[in-house]
């Protein structure tokens, strides 16, 4: 059974979807081509028997590469599939993760530039998550950089629903919404890159 999928369609048309299997407990990407007819190729991501994995979400890369980011345990990885051996390696990029995380990602087609934001329970805070470097090349170590969003005085982030994207001019935007006592509010600050 699948459960919590993403979806990103590269640019030349061919279909890339992260989900989590819930009889395995496994995140998985599944792939296929442009052309009409192409059949799926389905391959394990997450690792670890026993550990299971969740909040699936995907990106695109520079060449339209995929990226998928997972929560395991307290933990987000991000996963690539290696050029010279068609394997996905995962990496640690955020550790100290709960289960109230709720991620949402965006990614750069034109460097490697991956975003990452999710609700932390310690400080009460919504995060993005900056993660650089070729995730897909095991020689380099992904560099990863962790921010509060900024946002009004008094905001109840525990009652937030939010997401992330890359805006037209370069930066990154954050929308969120919150409802207490029966009003609403949203914000939407964005960063330079």
């Amino acid at each position: 059974t699948v459960v919590q999928s993403d979806l990103a369609v590269a640019e030349d048309g061919a279909v890339h979807l992260a989900f989590r299997d819930q009889q395995s407990g496994h995140v998985f990407h599944a792939e296929r081509g442009p052309l009409v007819g192409s059949g799926w190729l389905v391959q394990q991501v997450s690792q670890g028997a026993g550990v299971p994995a969740f909040d699936a979400r995907i990106v695109l890369g520079p060449g339209n590469a995929p990226r998928v980011l997972y929560r395991q345990a307290n933990v987000f990885a991000v996963a690539a599939r290696r050029v010279d051996t068609g394997q996905w390696l995962s990496r640690e990029a955020v550790v100290g993760v709960n289960g109230n995380a709720r991620p949402s990602a965006d990614g750069s087609t034109e460097a490697h530039l991956i975003y990452l934001s999710w609700y932390d329970d310690a400080v009460e805070e919504l995060r993005v998550t900056s993660i650089f470097g070729d995730v897909a090349d095991p020689a380099v170590t992904p560099g990863v950089v962790t921010q509060s969003v900024p946002h009004p005085a008094n905001w109840v982030f525990g009652l937030t629903a939010h997401d992330l994207t890359l805006t037209g001019d370069g930066g990154v935007g954050v929308a969120y919404s919150q409802t207490v006592d029966g009003a609403h509010s949203d914000g939407y600050p964005s960063y330079d890159r």
